[in-house]
């Protein structure tokens, strides 16, 4: 947009409203009042940001207000209300304006154009000249009536703290050397001649001492009982109420060889000095420092031509009478290059604007995005200029800063142009007897830094869905989520890996599903996950990487083993049919194949059968053996047999059980088989028959293992016969 054409036209708009007043003196009662009610709607501190460009109001200490981005902690942007003012918390001077609809900042003074109100209508409406602030373009404002646009409504932020800003304070840094200043032209003795002397003062009477300052001064000061203020225009002088008014001549009397020079002239006080305030959250404000001449003092100064006489001061002293030679004593001046002869001061040229440079000082890189502080210097014949505006333009970014005494403007803007070389274009906008100067500066933006953080799931189950996601950010100043941008997701690596693709969202979040997860089972268990973003025009590129547990499962199947330590009689079966220790992430079935028969003629099983299948989705492990018949004819031992016998193991990740069912006699009896885990069957001689014996697998999240029948014979040192028959299990594992 041309904001010169924007501004042209919004400037039309608002007098039309001023002229209908004018011939209708009933239009402006039709509408709301615009200056009614507290400017800030009772807020004490606020930032101001108007609506159409979302810049806040800012100000200096040279009295400008202009529009810049709202930045952290800037206090040329908070106002305060004080009654129906609003005073800057930075330099402590009153928002103003005047009927032609300019805005500035003056000395607190209780002018009605520094009353403001407007605050139920988020507008700030001046009580004298019922117009409203209102923004021109991103940088400038003025008054105008009131038409509702979104620039003449203003969002309030309440600035949070303990502290009252306290008034605006001058801060002496330095006291410099006196000086003196003559009125009027220095006069000479007639060399040779010896007598009184005697002249008086033929310029200065009624003449004003001025007080001069580095800069523009907005506020009140007070040096050693001399108080000054700015003039309503903002000039530099500053005009003391000190006057010249001599009516006494000056006289001495001369001795003959001796020359003297006098002249008649103001003392001054000379100081450096800044600006202190408060801010609500207690932070010190201090501006920057500017330099004072005060006048304290008048009347008359002498000195001698000591090239005729070395000693001239001591001679014309000893010619005058005691109380004329205190008096030269006080007041002569022992600068004589500085009081010499002469028809006094020239008149002063006509004021003629001044060529002015401004030279940029900031960085030359930044990233895209960041928030940068672009700065300058600007000056005039080798001195700093201490007033007007500063406008810095970075492609779209833009802000405004006033010039302090040092010449020196900074402000912040962010940048939003597309990496690459560009230009920082720089104007300052000339000021008082200043003419407008202008530079440019190459300058490189930068790829913005990001993050990406892996935030999907920690656990996969192969068969199942995996949900995986990211968080794309800025890694740079700030820490913003960045949207509109893909990012690659995946599971395992190399022939493995399962991927997918997803666009990040409003919040920076990327998120996609891989249908159906088949990871390999490692070791650990475990599944790298990785997220990868390749950078674009404007962001480099990052990645991530995690670990996720893998769901699997464990377990085995065998049909009979033993371990008989009987006299004369030891045996030794190793677990046969065995499908061995199973441990699997997918679906699976053991081939183990059946076993006709087993054992010796004491201790022999036939028609023995297991198997370990594991399915997905929902993930389950089943352990399952099947024994035909079962005969165990030991020493001692009653003579025990089993049929159709049967024993399983189940886990799945939300349980796990065991069952076994069979057929028993003991001694040529059958027994009623117990269906309850781990019931025991006494056998004479203090042996026993465990029945659907149980036992919890350590580590898993779900698991046990079955014995179907267990039989043990003890001894002294240990089981004399350890019979097992129909022994299982199963278990889960990284279930969450």
């Amino acid at each position: 947009m041309r904001w010169g054409n924007h501004r042209r036209r919004l400037l039309a708009l608002l007098a039309v409203p001023a002229m209908l007043a004018g011939l209708l003196p009933g239009a402006a009662a039709a509408t709301a009042d615009p200056s009614a009610g507290a400017a800030l709607g009772g807020a004490t501190v606020a930032t101001l940001a108007d609506r159409e460009y979302h810049n806040c109001l800012d100000s200096d200490y040279n009295g400008h207000v202009y529009l810049n981005p709202c930045g952290k902690d800037n206090y040329f942007q908070q106002w305060q209300a004080v009654a129906r003012t609003l005073v800057n918390v930075h330099t402590g001077l009153c928002l103003d304006s005047n009927d032609k609809g300019d805005i500035y900042t003056r000395i607190c003074d209780g002018s009605p154009y520094q009353n403001w109100g407007g605050g139920g209508l988020d507008v700030i409406g001046n009580v004298q000249t019922k117009m409203v602030v209102t923004a021109m373009d991103p940088h400038s404002v003025r008054t105008g009536a009131y038409l509702d646009f979104d620039a003449q409504h203003w969002d309030q932020q309440l600035q949070d703290g303990v502290c009252d800003p306290e008034p605006l304070s001058m801060v002496i840094d330095q006291v410099l050397p006196d000086t003196w200043k003559p009125i009027g032209p220095t006069q000479q003795s007639t060399e040779g001649i010896a007598g009184k002397w005697e002249w008086s003062v033929t310029q200065g009477n009624g003449t004003h001492v001025t007080a001069q300052t580095s800069s523009t001064l907005g506020a009140e000061f007070t040096v050693e009982g001399f108080k000054a203020s700015a003039s309503e225009t903002m000039t530099k002088g500053v005009t003391a109420d000190m006057t010249y008014s001599v009516t006494t001549p000056f006289h001495a009397n001369v001795p003959k060889g001796e020359v003297m020079y006098a002249n008649y002239g103001a003392h001054h006080h000379n100081v450096i000095f800044h600006w202190h305030r408060l801010a609500k959250d207690c932070t010190d404000l201090n501006s920057g420092q500017y330099s004072l001449e005060v006048p304290f003092a008048q009347g008359f100064y002498w000195n001698c031509d000591t090239r005729l006489d070395a000693n001239c001061e001591q001679a014309i002293r000893a010619a005058n009478s005691s109380v004329t030679a205190r008096v030269l004593a006080e007041d002569f001046y022992p600068f004589y290059a500085l009081l010499k002869p002469g028809t006094g001061p020239t008149p002063p040229d006509p004021p003629v604007k001044k060529e002015t440079s401004v030279a940029y000082t900031g960085p030359r890189t930044a990233a895209y995005h960041d928030s940068v502080v672009v700065s300058a210097k600007v000056g005039s014949g080798g001195k700093p200029v201490g007033d007007g505006l500063v406008t810095f333009d970075l492609g779209r970014s833009s802000c405004v800063s006033g010039v302090g005494p040092d010449g020196g403007a900074s402000c912040r803007l962010t940048i939003t142009d597309s990496p690459g070389a560009t230009q920082v274009q720089v104007r300052y906008g000339g000021a008082g007897d200043f003419l407008p100067s202008s530079t440019s500066a190459a300058f490189t933006i930068t790829r913005e830094a990001t993050k990406l953080a892996y935030t999907g799931t920690s656990h996969i189950a192969n068969g199942e869905p995996a949900q995986l996601s990211a968080v794309l950010t800025e890694n740079g100043q700030t820490s913003g989520p960045i949207a509109d941008r893909v990012v690659h997701l995946a599971l395992g690596e190399g022939g493995t890996r399962q991927a997918c693709d997803a666009k990040t969202d409003a919040s920076g979040a990327a998120k996609c599903t891989i249908p159906s997860a088949d990871q390999p089972l490692n070791d650990t268990a475990t599944v790298p996950v990785t997220a990868t973003f390749d950078g674009d025009a404007f962001y480099l590129p990052s990645a991530d990487r995690a670990q996720a547990r893998l769901q699997y499962y464990t377990g085995q199947a065998s049909g009979l083993a033993a371990k008989v330590n009987l006299p004369l009689l030891p045996i030794e079966l190793e677990p046969s049919p065995d499908t061995g220790p199973i441990r699997t992430a997918t679906a699976t079935r053991t081939d183990t194949p059946c076993t006709a028969s087993t054992g010796l003629l004491v201790l022999h099983a036939d028609a023995l059968c297991p198997s370990v299948s594991t399915k997905l989705n929902p993930g389950e492990m089943t352990s399952t053996v099947r024994v035909g018949d079962v005969h165990i004819g030991l020493p001692g031992v009653p003579v025990i047999d089993v049929s159709a016998l049967t024993a399983t193991s189940t886990s799945s990740c939300t349980s796990a059980s065991a069952s076994a069912t069979m057929k028993l006699t003991v001694a040529g009896t059958p027994i009623e088989v117990p269906t309850a885990p781990n019931s025991v069957i006494p056998l004479p001689g203090g042996g026993r028959i465990v029945v659907n014996e149980q036992t919890p697998v350590s580590g898993a999240d779900f698991g046990v293992t079955e014995r179907a029948l267990h039989v043990v014979v003890p001894g002294l040192t240990g089981n004399l016969v350890d019979v097992t028959v129909g022994a299982v299990g199963s278990a889960s594992h990284n279930c969450r």
